[in-house]
């Protein structure tokens, strides 16, 4: 298939789904823009003070729900909303000063509820119950205290329920360079390419941002595709309002209205969130929001567009936990 380059103009960053936060080559998951497979270097961490060296290996675990709230569609008098919840496990192991390798496994359910819509006459609901398995192996080199170069591989599944696993699975592959300016502000920039379902491949280029504006206030992405203003209230809770975009590609099952075909769930949501540290390794995130924009497109096994429908704006509600060690 030809890669096809889409609208930058949607993305500030990309989102490596482990279960996409974020990311969809694009969904949910971990962090591609910042190193999170190595640590700075250590000439870096002696010129900060630093007493300790940063640990060899370390985990994370991440779940994660989001409750939709019905939503009509624009051009059909049916409704939709979407329920989903997930998992993320992380580990990173520090090779040396300067390499690091990083691995991610994800997990996330979608349970999708149509209300008086069909992509076929007779055909029931357009899609059920979703899943999504992600994996994500990378690795990074620090070439000197500024300049860190960060690669790896984004292999997914991602299906409607009985869908054959074999053919739900889509590959891809970043690239990114990020630049220390000074101890505040630290920018990315970068490229991810892969298959799609019944779709061109596609390949985008994409920036990251991590600016301490001040004490309190952070412009971020924290590698997400969107940008976040974080206010730190207290030594334990941020506040945040936050954009992203995101987008999934599932295979239909064969006993669906269009058998083998593929639904593209893309959206824009907005969020206000409030992140509390209620122990040292222990981080609990609450969201409302709102999704701006929601398309669904479904295609056929030739590739074909069959039908595809814009959401109406609609809130949403999630609950995050992070515990890292």
């Amino acid at each position: 298939m030809n890669a096809r380059r889409i609208d930058s103009g949607l993305l500030v960053g990309i989102l490596v789904a482990l279960g996409g936060t974020a990311g969809s080559l694009l969904g949910t998951g971990s962090a591609w823009a910042q190193d999170t497979a190595a640590p700075a270097p250590e000439s870096a961490a002696r010129a900060e003070g630093a007493t300790e060296e940063p640990p060899r290996l370390s985990f994370s675990l991440t779940g994660r729900s989001q409750i939709g709230l019905s939503a009509d569609l624009d051009d059909a008098d049916g409704e939709v909303s979407t329920t989903r919840v997930g998992a993320e496990f992380g580990v990173r192991y520090r090779v040396n000063d300067r390499v690091g390798l990083g691995l991610g496994v994800g997990a996330e359910y979608s349970f999708y509820d149509f209300d008086d819509f069909e992509t076929v006459t007779g055909g029931g609901e357009p899609i059920d119950d979703a899943f999504m398995y992600s994996l994500t192996p990378t690795i990074s080199f620090a070439i000197d205290d500024r300049w860190t170069v960060i690669g790896g591989g984004i292999f997914r599944w991602a299906g409607e329920e009985d869908a054959d696993l074999g053919d739900s699975f889509t590959a891809g592959g970043l690239g990114v360079v990020n630049y220390k300016v000074n101890d505040k502000l630290t920018l990315g920039f970068g490229f991810i390419v892969g298959s799609r379902l019944e779709k061109d491949s596609i390949f985008v280029p994409a920036l990251s941002i991590d600016w301490k504006i001040n004490d309190r206030w952070t412009l971020t992405n924290d590698g997400k595709p969107g940008l976040a203003l974080v206010y730190r209230a207290t030594d334990r809770l941020d506040l945040s309002v936050e954009a992203s975009y995101e987008t999934r590609d599932f295979r239909l099952n064969d006993d669906n209205a269009i058998p083998e075909g593929a639904m593209e769930d893309t959206g824009v949501p907005v969020a206000f969130a409030a992140s509390w540290r209620a122990l040292d390794r222990l981080t609990l995130t609450g969201r409302i929001g709102a999704y701006a924009y929601q398309r669904f497109e479904f295609r056929n096994a030739d590739g074909d567009e069959v039908t595809d429908e814009d959401v109406d704006p609609s809130l949403f509600f999630g609950l995050e936990a992070r515990v890292a060690f």
